[in-house]
This record gives structure tokens, sequence and C-alpha cells, in this order.
């Protein structure tokens, strides 16, 4: 009994000590903290002390360190946040912060490389590219494009900051042709743009109708449409034709029969298709040595030549005395000597006359026929001269004093007539000593 009187009177003397105490000590502070979004840990001076919206009641006065850190499913989406602050003595302090989102590890490739990435219109770069810029909260369309390829566009979700690796096959939009010829090394060219030999790989050909022509010197062009179709690839055998060659031959002078591998095909000048190769040629002219020739022609090739016809032919210069006689050459008339200024003919020449010996025939009425052989060189001209002998063939009687007369009337003037009486002797015959005259013809 008497020990619990004396705990009770130590109590009440301790009373008073204790609540003076308590209105000493510093009043505590009430701090409000908030965040966007909600419901993220708030740690104070590294404390957990719950997850916003917060209001605390017993921060005391003095400087103080909080972080905001996401926590659950959203924990990688944000960044943490630090502040600090400052409370006085039952103060009330409110505190918010904005948690910036993390940003995702994106990798972004293609087959193949090199293609344009592009978010709402703003360039990211070409493929292959990691992209540290972008929210890991956010969702987004990145398009792929490059030339010759369909556009592709991908759907990105960051999963927190894990690495996201994101690959697209790019589509030919256009197409590709592998052309090779027979024989190979001709030059393509497609819609009108040279695109190399063949064989040749062309890639990036439009979509569309495409005009192909393949080219070769010496062989036929050969021209196709095709139609592409996007992602095609076309594998395209050319068989090229070989272009016939062109042989134009001509001859000096003209006219000459030309002969190509023993056929006749023509007069020179002419054009002659062959194929190519060796040809044996002949041209051929009346008075002229057969000119031959071996002519080599290549594909498409043109190949000119003149042939130069070496003439066999001479000629003939006649002078006949007395004028007026008839020529014949082998039998065949070949003219009639024309008077000159004297005794002798002008001179008949004969042209064309194959080179060799020939025979000349010689008349004239009144004079014994004539015969030459003559031998004619060619381009050089022959003179031959020839004398005919008269014939004494009487026509014409003449009665006179005494006697009768026959013999070739010689002239005849208005009071006499010359006759020659035998060949070389001429006599006049006045009108009183004629009595009578009668023109007779040759004797049978």
């Amino acid at each position: 009994m008497k020990t619990r009187f004396c705990a009770l009177a130590l109590a009440a003397l301790l009373a008073p000590a204790a609540a003076l105490a308590a209105a000493d000590a510093p009043r505590p502070s009430r701090v409000d903290f908030t965040s966007r979004p909600d419901d993220v840990n708030v740690f104070v001076d590294g404390a957990l002390r719950g997850v916003t919206p917060l209001t605390l009641f017993d921060v005391a006065p003095g400087r103080h360190h909080v972080r905001f850190e996401s926590r659950g499913a959203a924990a990688a989406d944000y960044e943490p946040a630090d502040d600090f602050f400052t409370a006085d003595e039952g103060s009330c302090i409110s505190r918010h912060v904005e948690l910036r989102p993390a940003k995702g590890l994106l990798l972004l490739t293609s087959e193949p490389s090199g293609a344009a990435i592009t978010l709402n219109r703003m360039s990211l770069g070409e493929t292959p590219r990691l992209v540290t810029t972008l929210d890991a909260t956010g969702k987004y369309l990145i398009k792929f494009e490059k030339t010759g390829y369909q556009p592709r566009t991908a759907e990105v979700r960051f999963n927190g900051r894990a690495p996201l690796v994101v690959h697209e096959r790019l589509v030919l939009d256009s197409g590709v042709l592998n052309i090779s010829s027979d024989p190979a090394g001709a030059e393509v060219a497609v819609n009108g743009v040279p695109r190399g030999a063949t064989p040749v790989r062309i890639d990036e050909v439009p979509k569309g109708h495409v005009l192909v022509k393949t080219t070769m010197k010496g062989y036929k062009d050969d021209v196709r449409e095709l139609v592409v179709a996007a992602g095609d690839e076309l594998n395209l055998t050319i068989p090229l034709t070989p272009l016939p060659g062109k042989l134009t031959l001509a001859s000096v002078p003209g006219g000459a029969r030309i002969y190509v591998d023993g056929d006749i095909r023509g007069v020179a000048p002419i054009d002659v298709a062959v194929k190519p190769g060796r040809h044996s040629v002949r041209a051929e002219m009346e008075g002229c040595e057969t000119q031959t020739a071996e002519i080599d022609v290549g594909l498409g090739e043109a190949v000119t030549r003149e042939f130069r016809m070496d003439s066999t032919l001479g000629s003939i210069e006649i002078r006949t005395k007395p004028a007026g006689a008839q020529v014949l050459l082998d039998g065949r008339p070949a003219g009639t000597t024309r008077a000159g200024g004297g005794s002798v003919s002008q001179t008949l020449r004969i042209d064309g006359v194959p080179e060799g010996c020939h025979t000349l025939e010689f008349r004239l009425q009144g004079h014994a026929d004539a015969r030459r052989e003559v031998s004619v060189v060619r381009r050089a001209p022959l003179a031959v001269d020839v004398s005919l002998t008269k014939v004494f063939t009487p026509d014409i009687r003449v009665k006179a004093l005494g006697s009768t007369y026959e013999g070739e009337l010689v002239a005849e003037g208005p009071d006499y007539i010359d006759v020659m009486i035998k060949p070389g002797m001429t006599r006049r015959f006045h009108v009183g000593e004629i009595r009578s005259t009668e023109h007779i013809g040759p004797k049978k």
C-alpha cells in the first residue's frame, strides 16, 4: 500500500514536467505529394511513404529529399524523378512531379537496306538505324520507303526499355529483267535508256508496259514490249537475226552482165543481197575480157565493187580509091566509103571489131571486087587503103565514019562524047563524025 502511494506521488510530481516538454517540441509539417501519372511510389529521405496522391502530416521541419518511381506494370514506362524541399515548422507544402516517359530502344532494319524511315513525316534516317528518342509509352507507325520498292508501314509498341527490333522485307515496286542474247554482247535499252550489254541483269524496271530494244551490229534490231508486275523477275533470251550483206556492183563502161556464185543477177550497176561469207562475182560484156573477183561480206555489211571492163575490141579505118565502094566485114555490110576532096575517099571507121583476124571485102560497080585479110589489135586502129581496079564494061555503041565502036561512056559534051574503047584508051567523037549512038548493057 505504501509502495503504490509512492508511485502515485511520483507521477503527480512528473506530469507537469512532461507537459512542459511536449509544449516545447517542434511542430511537424503537412506535405501533399501529387504526380502525373498517379500511383507512383513516394520515397522521403529514402523511406517509402506511400503512392501518389499522398498526404503526410508528420514531416519534420528541415530539408528533405523525395523520389518518385513508377511501379507495377508501368514501372519501366517512366524515368524516376528526384526533388528537394524544405519544410518549415507547422507548414503546409505541395510537391508535384511530371514523370518523363522512358525512351525505348528501337533497331530498325530492312531488306534491302537503305530504306528511308519516317514518323509523321519526320525523318529518322535510313535503315539500319538505332532509334533512342521515342517514348516507351507510345505507339508509333513507322514508314519504310525505298526507290523501286513498295512503301511499308510497321506499328511499334515498346515494352518499357526492352530493346525492340523491327525488320521489314521490302517488296519491289518494280521488276527485274535478266536478258541474254544469241550471240552475246548485244546492247540493251529499256524504255530508251541504255542498260548494258547481254548477258545483263536490270533491276528496278518500272512496273507496267516496258519497251526492250536489243541491238548489235550486223543483226536486225529486236524490239519487244513486256508487261512487268511489281516483284516480277523475268528471264528473256533473244535470238538475234543476222542481217544479209549487200553487194553494190558496177562496171565501167556500164551494162556488164553480173553473175554471183554462178547465177546471173542482172546488169551493172546493181545491188545484190547475199548471205555473210565469201562470194564469187563475175562480170561479162561483149568485146571485153571477163572480170572475176572473190568478195568477203560480213554481217549486215555493204560492199561496193567496180569492174573496169578491159576491151578486146579494135577498129579499122578504111579509105578506097575511088570512093563509093561498099565494105563488108566478115561477110556483113560495114558501110560505104564517101567521096573526099580528091580521088581517095573519106575514111570509113569501123569500131567494135573483136581482136583477131578478119576479112574485108570491097565492091564497086565497074571495078573488080577486092579482098583483104587483116589482123585487128585491141584498142588500136588499123588503117587499110584499097585501090579498086576498074573493069572494062562497054555500055555504048558509036557508029562513026568508016567504023563502029563499043566502049564505056566517059564524058559527054554539047558537041562531043568521050568513049573508052579499050582499057586505058579513050577517044573523043565529034558530032560531025557520029552517025548514031546506042546504049548497050554489059555483055552476058
